[in-house]
């Protein structure tokens, strides 16, 4: 009989699923900005005046509450509707701008800011996603890498509902890997080259880990470093092929390129964050008191440092998950009562979060793989109304328990589970164990923990 192969354990195919909805931007560059300039009005049916000024364009960074805690952008109409400035960002990548009206949101439109880039936007209000019009360098080439992943999606998709030969796909991975890497080769200069290269050397992992090492070594000399989500594979990679030690050796080869800087910290910080996932806290506690030290005059550094020992003493891997109760939409409660005995994926976000939406579907396809094997998801969202729930499932399927919205204390949520960055998921045990948790783009790594789990309840039973 012909053997079929379909997505199935460890860095298989899952994986390959996982990228396709990540959403990591690069590491940081210096200055200068991306100037971002254009016309927006408004349709004359509407409004006949042709004064189109007081029409607000901001990017910023938001709080986990919604509210702005950094802007990056932020330009005003006038009365032609015309604007103009610059974004002034550490790292290039996807950014969401939220054009508004009369202190009322229209739209947001995500664009690619990059570093020396010029973004030329037209729009027509009320209908900003059907009328707008973005024309840049960095734009029309991540359009290309865009609808190479959307090929390469379906090739995907079709492994995972109709299956293939392991030597077919074998085939397949070699042929997209091959693909990825031509186009960051003709644009290895631009971000989308750079995503398009990553995806490339991800999606060897398993099928060629020699290419993988090679190609990646390549990037590291490109760029004098790794994008963050490469570097978080490669050492997650190593951990798991050589060992802890190895991983760590790989961050310390990293973290020697720089003598001083952001990145040398953040490479610090995801060292920090190995021996934390590990179950090694003494290390970890040890390097977080030297890392204290070495930024004490770092505010951000401080205030991660802080927050990552709250983590140490209450949410690390191998500790209890706190205790919780809630109000499904359904009128159900969950808790750790009712899910004692299942494995859960705890989920904490806004629903107009832009890398939420993005991982969206991967959480579909995780739900309806290990769904089968007792896995539950709960999600409690933060700054949404019932409005926006309903608008939100309107378009999607809603196959897991959703908290109402508003039935808790927000801010205590996010102080009790120490929640810096959206989304923030945790996957608990059967037995009500923290395995890990994963922040923003991190959930990329979420089928390791999950085969984990599955591995240790074949091992006990």
């Amino acid at each position: 009989m012909k053997q079929h192969y379909k997505f199935g354990k460890g860095i298989g195919f899952l994986v390959l699923v996982s990228l396709l909805f990540s959403a990591c931007s690069s590491d940081p560059e210096p200055e200068p900005g991306t100037v971002i300039q254009g016309i927006v009005t408004v349709d004359p049916e509407l409004d006949s005046t042709t004064d189109y000024s007081g029409i607000e364009l901001m990017i910023g960074f938001s709080d986990v509450q919604g509210g702005i805690s950094d802007t990056l952008y932020f330009a005003r109409t006038d009365t032609t509707g015309a604007f103009s400035g610059t974004a002034r960002t550490d790292e290039n990548g996807i950014y969401p701008m939220v054009v508004s009206r009369n202190n009322n949101q229209i739209g947001i439109v995500n664009l690619v800011l990059a570093k020396g880039d010029t973004i030329n936007l037209s729009a027509v209000l009320p209908s900003l996603q059907e009328s707008v019009d973005i024309q840049s360098v960095e734009h029309n080439e991540f359009q290309r890498y865009e609808r190479l992943q959307r090929n390469f999606s379906r090739v995907v998709q079709y492994i995972n509902t109709v299956g293939m030969s392991r030597d077919s796909v074998e085939t397949e991975i070699y042929k997209w890997s091959g693909l990825f890497w031509d186009f960051y080769e003709q644009t290895d200069a631009s971000y989308a080259g750079e995503r398009s290269a990553v995806t490339s050397v991800s999606i060897l992992e398993g099928w060629d880990n020699d290419l993988m090492v090679a190609r990646s070594d390549t990037l590291l000399a490109r760029y004098n470093r790794l994008p963050t989500d490469l570097r978080v594979q490669l050492t997650q990679y190593y951990a798991e092929e050589e060992g802890l030690d190895r991983s760590i050796a790989f961050l310390d080869q990293l973290d020697g390129r720089f003598e001083t800087g952001e990145r040398q910290m953040q490479i610090r910080m995801e060292k920090i964050e190995l021996l934390y996932d590990s179950a090694r806290t003494d290390n970890a506690e040890t390097l977080l008191e030297e890392f204290k030290r070495t930024y004490s005059d770092h505010e951000a550094a401080m205030q991660w440092a802080e927050n990552k020992t709250y983590d140490l003493a209450t949410l690390a891997p191998g500790r209890a998950f706190p205790e919780f109760n809630f109000t499904t939409t359904e009128g159900e409660t969950v808790s750790n009562a009712s899910l004692e005995g299942s494995a859960y994926l705890l989920e904490i976000t806004r629903f107009d979060n832009p890398l939420y939406q993005a991982q969206y579907e991967q959480t579909v396809v995780i739900q309806q793989i290990y769904s089968n094997y007792g896995l539950e998801i709960v999600t409690i969202p933060l700054a949404t109304s019932a409005t926006a729930l309903e608008a939100f499932f309107d378009e999607r399927v809603k196959l897991w328990d959703v908290v109402e919205p508003g039935s808790f204390n927000a801010e205590e949520l996010i102080e009790k589970y120490n929640i810096q960055q959206l989304p923030t998921r945790f996957l608990v045990n059967d037995q009500g164990t923290i395995i890990k948790r994963y922040a923003g783009a991190e959930y990329d790594t979420v089928i390791q923990g999950l085969q984990n789990i599955l591995t240790q309840e074949q091992i006990e039973s």
